[in-house]
């Protein structure tokens, strides 16, 4: 009888296995092989997993969408005799793994990396520099991913403390007080919540506003911001600007709801990374709040942005999500950045030929960039070895009726130049 008993665990066991196998064959994150047509060249381009863990919710869609858009690539033929490979690694954000799933994509001939991540890039830049593979990270660009001589990482934003000035210059410019507008800043424990703080302080000397002062929450596992947003509104501000994501956002968001806080006649900024990706949860609570983003992301901006629209059909196809549901920034984002290293490998290509395609020639390729046509929903992009960011402004939006509307006529806020302050290149 105890035989049958352990052959019957091991038996479950082995059920037990075959179900999670089967379970991953039918997933979605899981890498499929690209099938070379005669004469094509296969070039793979690696995504740093996050499906588990606390970044999950954000980093599934990245997926997702990275690999929708590599898919959409290779329908399109965009690179002749060049069939891209969608390969990942799971991280679930944690640094020692990034620089695991690094070493594998290296071994297995990944020709450039993606991440959210941004302390990933930094840890790896001196290793993307020496193994010569180039890494689109969906995040702002620091001092810490600079390598020289030649740039290996590439952004979306110059840096966050632009996007916070960004945001504090346009409110400046609607302000028709005397008196200095007062600003207040509100985020989680993290190092970029005090780069988008440097920002905010260069704002207010640049455009002659009083900071009266910040608060900061946990980046996981906020409970309650009670404390934090009375002590803050406790100040006066006339502003408060800020980044939070996740649960902690929806923490802050529904607590500034319940205390009344915008009532009280506070206007409420977020860095605008997460807001979408928690819209469902946060609801109304996330109603008035202002945002900045890269890309022309939201549902209605669809009609003034070709680029956009393919990514809803493409979206529907692939995963079955109607065109009127809610468009995640986190699936839109990989979008610009893969299409960034398709472009340069198509530059690369033509330069030295399908055969020689290697990271160092998508390098150049990428920072060959001109005037890349975005379809709206970016500026066309330019980029070269003193601009490794391929964003070109952002997007001022307000949530309404628990959806982001673009708040400009001709959406886009420009650099405000504090990135200019950090001497990258």
């Amino acid at each position: 009888m105890v035989k049958l008993i352990k052959r019957g665990k091991r038996l479950g066991l082995v059920m037990v296995s075959c179900a999670l196998i089967l379970a991953l064959a039918a997933s979605a994150t899981i890498p499929q092989v690209a099938k070379a047509e005669p004469g094509e060249k296969i070039v793979k381009i690696a995504y740093h997993g996050v499906y588990t863990g606390a970044l999950a919710s954000t980093g599934v869609w990245v997926g997702n969408g990275m690999k929708d858009c590599i898919r959409y690539l290779n329908e399109q033929g965009y690179i002749p005799g060049v069939r891209l490979e969608f390969t990942w690694q799971e991280t679930g954000g944690l640094i020692p793994r990034h620089i695991t799933a690094h070493k594998r994509f290296k071994e297995a001939g990944v020709m450039a990396e993606v991440s959210i991540i941004g302390d990933a890039a930094e840890v790896l830049s001196e290793t993307l520099q020496r193994d010569e593979i180039p890494f689109v990270v969906l995040t702002y660009f620091t001092e810490a991913m600079v390598t020289r001589p030649v740039p290996w990482i590439f952004s979306p934003d110059a840096t966050f403390g632009d996007n916070a000035a960004a945001g504090l210059k346009w409110f400046r410019d609607q302000w028709t007080e005397e008196r200095r507008p007062r600003v207040g800043g509100f985020g989680y424990e993290h190092r970029a919540y005090y780069e988008f703080l440097d920002g905010v302080k260069w704002a207010c000397e640049q455009y002659d506003m009083e900071f009266v002062g910040y608060e900061v929450v946990p980046l996981l596992g906020a409970i309650d911001t009670s404390t934090e947003w009375l002590r803050l509104a406790g100040k006066k501000p006339d502003v408060i600007t800020g980044v939070t994501c996740g649960a902690t956002q929806v923490v802050a968001m529904k607590d500034a709801q319940r205390l009344e806080i915008q009532e009280r006649g506070i206007t409420l900024f977020d860095g605008g990374y997460c807001v979408a990706a928690t819209l469902h949860t946060t609801r109304t609570a996330a109603n008035g709040w202002y945002l900045c983003v890269y890309g022309a992301y939201a549902n209605p901006c669809v009609s003034r942005a070709p680029l956009l629209k393919t990514i809803f059909e493409v979206r529907e196809k692939y995963r079955g999500i109607g065109q009127q549901e809610l468009m995640l920034d986190a699936y839109m984002g990989p979008w610009p950045g893969v299409m960034l290293i398709a472009e340069g490998i198509r530059l690369a290509a033509e330069k030295v030929g399908v055969d020689n395609l290697s990271g160092a020639t998508i390098r150049d390729g990428i920072v060959s960039v001109k005037d890349l046509d975005m379809g709206g929903l970016m500026r066309p992009i330019t980029m070269s070895n003193v601009k490794p960011w391929y964003g070109n402004g952002f997007v001022l939006f307000q949530v309404r009726d628990c959806m982001p509307y673009p708040v400009l006529e001709d959406w886009w806020l420009d650099y405000p130049g504090f990135y200019k302050t950090r001497n990258y290149y």
